[in-house]
């Protein structure tokens, strides 16, 4: 279920801000740029 990051980090108990820079974090060590590409690498890789 694709949620948005305001629900996301509601739903983490984090902020807005936290989320976008673990995402930034996440992004860059699978070298991909958004989230769909992310879940995508991490497919491809075994990590999920």
């Amino acid at each position: 279920n694709g949620l948005s990051s305001k629900e996301l980090a509601s739903k983490l108990y984090i902020s807005q801000t936290t989320l976008k820079r673990e995402f930034r974090n996440i992004f860059n060590l699978l070298g991909v740029n958004d989230r769909a590409h992310a879940v995508a690498e991490a497919y491809r890789r075994n990590l999920v």
